[in-house]
């Protein structure tokens, strides 16, 4: 089943969509401890992003949930604590990743010689494809 599909069908995205730009507040809010985060960063933020992050996370936490075994689901709570738990972990991850990974100067030097060895793996199977017979 997608539960993407299914959120994004219900009344219910409305509602997402107001949680889910107070929770990135929040996120932000503890953001500014981290050295690459700015407000330059929070300026490019785009809130269909926010949304569609968080949607994507709560159908994929609703699709871990049903594929669980039956005697972890009738456990009165198991299921609301596992939800929270696990997009907490998934919105973080992601965030963390794109607004402050990403903008480090350690990331875009690792990505510089990522290029330069792309490159060179690409120029060196050139030269060998026309070596051969």
């Amino acid at each position: 089943m997608i539960y993407a599909e299914k959120i994004a069908a219900s009344s219910i995205l409305f509602r997402i969509r107001k949680i889910a730009l107070s929770l990135f507040g929040d996120w932000v809010s503890n953001a500014y401890n981290y050295e690459y985060f700015s407000e330059e960063t929070l300026k490019k933020v785009d809130d269909d992003t926010i949304v569609s992050d968080f949607t994507n996370c709560l159908s994929n936490a609703i699709q871990r949930v049903s594929e669980k075994k039956d005697e972890k689901i009738n456990i009165s709570g198991w299921a609301y604590g596992f939800i929270c738990g696990f997009m907490e972990g998934a919105l973080h991850t992601r965030w963390y990743g794109r607004y402050i990974i990403q903008k480090s100067h350690e990331y875009k030097k690792i990505l510089f010689f990522h290029s330069v060895y792309k490159m060179c793996v690409n120029s060196r199977r050139k030269c060998t494809r026309a070596v051969r017979p």
